[in-house]
């Protein structure tokens, strides 16, 4: 018997010890922009993490290890 999992169940079962990259750059693009609005010294910071977790996803990478 198979069960089709919905994204919102595959979430909740995902691991602790990831990150979920496009979940994750959905929240940073957020917070770059405030950052950038704001005029947040961790703009730099944030921006930098960004084009990390895009780079990976390109590659095709979905999850992160959180260490």
């Amino acid at each position: 018997v198979f069960k089709i999992i919905s994204y919102k169940e595959n979430i909740q079962m995902m691991d602790d010890r990831l990150i979920d990259i496009v979940a994750r750059i959905s929240e940073l693009t957020h917070e770059v922009a405030d950052a950038e609005w704001d005029q947040d010294p961790r703009f730099e910071e944030l921006g930098a993490e960004l084009r990390v977790l895009r780079a990976l996803h390109e590659k095709g990478v979905n999850y992160e290890p959180k260490f």
